[in-house]
């Protein structure tokens, strides 16, 4: 009696990676949060969904959970659109507005997502998915904040002094007050060292 062969492998489907998982399940947790029924969505259902679509375009369900497997994949482009589409169907829904928003947070356009935030929070302020859009707007707002220190300050490094190098100024008692002043708030731009000469002698530069 022949057995059946062993070596014969089972069909196992492609495994989604690790950074796709944990961005379709931070989208899973805020809509389940806010109260939306999202079924756990997965990159390799997109061959499946982009099927399905093309057979049921106006499916605003479809299109959504569509959108959130593009998402899944890192696939912000296409997610943006594709929410889009299906928001148009079921304005109310929250998916689309955490996708788009999500997305713009992730290129570093803070404004963009907080437009999208604010514009959804405008039209549907007590819809099942408005406290989570209203904190995703808040998470974004303070992102921005610190986005823009951090930018003052790196501006603000690259105007200080080489340390060691300092600057000379010499200022006569006969100038204008004038150009007293100016020197002065020279002088605090540049910190320069401020030396003043009493016979006049000029002004060396600031």
């Amino acid at each position: 009696m022949i057995e059946p062969s062993r070596s014969r492998q089972r069909f196992q489907p492609p495994v989604p990676s690790i950074s796709s998982l944990v961005a379709v399940s931070g989208l899973v947790v805020s809509l389940a949060c806010a109260g939306v029924r999202q079924e756990p969505v997965s990159p390799a259902e997109i061959p499946a969904l982009e099927q399905r679509v093309s057979d049921d375009p106006n499916n605003g369900g479809l299109l959504l959970r569509y959108a959130s497997a593009l998402y899944a994949a890192g696939r912000c482009d296409s997610a943006r659109v594709v929410a889009r589409l299906g928001s148009a169907r079921r304005p109310a829904d929250a998916t689309a507005p955490l996708i788009v928003g999500q997305c713009s947070e992730q290129d570093g356009d803070f404004g963009q997502a907080l437009d999208v935030y604010r514009e959804y929070l405008e039209g549907h302020p007590d819809a099942p998915g408005a406290a989570t859009v209203r904190a995703r707007e808040m998470m974004a707002a303070r992102s921005r904040a610190t986005a823009r220190a951090r930018e003052a300050l790196e501006r603000e490094s690259q105007r200080r002094p080489v340390r060691g190098r300092r600057s000379s100024v010499r200022v006569s008692w006969r100038s204008s007050r004038r150009t007293r002043r100016l020197l002065l708030s020279c002088l605090w731009r540049s910190r320069a060292t401020l030396r003043i000469s009493r016979s006049g002698g000029g002004l060396r530069r600031c």
